[in-house]
């Protein structure tokens, strides 16, 4: 790809505790693998959160444009949903579903810990003020040791399954996606506030979670002219 991704969809979960094995092959093997197949999106992240951050899961994808979103392809996953998908989805809890725009990145790579911070904000913020406050994280010396920042505003695009456990906050929301090479430090909120004050952003915290990388899959990994088959094998080794 030539171009870097143009926006982030990022989906927060927890799910039936009595289920949570059959809860990771699916999602691992069945469902990022499909949705990544839609042209358009770059790749698929699994995270699971680190200490006391809720919801307990995270997936973040990233999207060429957040019109792929509302592709056939896309659409057809969700209103058709596989018969493992659908038996899947009662046992859902705390979801959340947020596309947000890129509008600022810097740094380069991923980490292996990721930090997701979700502010609100009364008026927009410009993506020269967004670049300047990625930059002021990213050469910050902190015990993360951050390798990027990301910064989208939050939209909504495409359908959805399943509702939103939580209503959006008010004014424009953005969404601060944070690489690191260690787990969030103590003073990661205090950080945060400081290199906003240096870019002259007034930025209102509502959530921090933090989270450990799992698994990825790259587009590339399961490009095919046809939507992959539903994975009837697995499926049934839960049955019953």
């Amino acid at each position: 790809m030539s171009n870097p991704p143009k926006g982030l969809l990022a989906i927060w979960n927890d799910f039936d505790p009595g289920r949570l094995l059959e809860y990771e092959h699916w999602h691992t093997l069945e469902h990022v693998p499909e949705r990544v197949w839609v042209p358009g999106m770059v790749c698929g992240r699994r995270y699971r959160a680190v200490g006391q951050s809720v919801p307990r899961y995270l997936t973040l994808y990233e999207l060429e444009a957040l019109d792929v979103l509302e592709r056939a392809e896309y659409v057809d996953l969700v209103v058709r949903p596989t018969p493992w998908s659908a038996s899947m989805r009662p046992s859902f809890s705390n979801f959340q579903r947020q596309p947000c725009e890129i509008l600022a990145d810097s740094g380069v790579g991923n980490g292996g810990k990721l930090a997701v911070i979700r502010t609100n904000c009364a008026t927009s913020l410009s993506p020269a003020a967004l670049r300047s406050f990625a930059d002021n994280l990213l050469a910050r010396p902190s015990d993360q040791c951050v390798v990027r920042v990301r910064v989208g505003q939050v939209t909504s695009r495409g359908p959805q399954a399943l509702v939103n456990h939580a209503m959006i906050a008010e004014g424009i929301e953005y969404l601060w996606a944070i690489e690191s090479v260690e787990s969030a430090s103590a003073d990661l909120e205090v950080g945060f506030e400081e290199a906003g004050k240096q870019a002259g952003v007034d930025a209102r915290i509502h959530y921090v979670g933090v989270f450990e990388f799992l698994t990825q899959i790259d587009h590339m990994s399961v490009k095919a002219e046809n939507r992959p088959p539903p994975r009837l094998d697995l499926m049934k080794q839960f049955a019953g």
